[in-house]
């Protein structure tokens, strides 16, 4: 099985991360640093968001229907920025290894 992201890539955003900050320890967590991530992750990782992302804007649109300013305002700017954050970060993920444009 292929992981989903390539070990020197990890390799590489430790040494970064080691360079720059100078942490005490680096501490891996997830199925990347277990060795166990599959093709099936992406997918969880997508609906568990899209969960949230809507709840989010539900709720703080719901909040941007008060008659109160300050609370319009909050949840009108909130509302509208994660789902603006959110559609920007489905145009500019990486596709799914093997759904890209190189793939038959």
């Amino acid at each position: 099985m292929r992981a989903l992201l390539a070990q020197s890539l990890i390799d590489e955003i430790v040494r970064r991360v080691v360079e720059t900050v100078h942490p005490e320890r680096i501490i891996l967590f997830g199925s990347h640093a277990r060795g166990d991530a599959d093709a099936g992750m992406r997918g969880r990782t997508f609906h568990g968001l899209t969960v949230c992302v809507l709840s989010t804007v539900s709720v703080f649109g719901i909040l941007a229907t008060s008659r109160l300013p300050v609370l319009n305002a909050i949840g009108t700017v909130v509302a509208v920025g994660v789902a603006v954050s959110f559609l920007a970060a489905m145009l500019l993920a990486r596709p799914a290894p093997g759904r890209g444009p190189e793939s038959p």
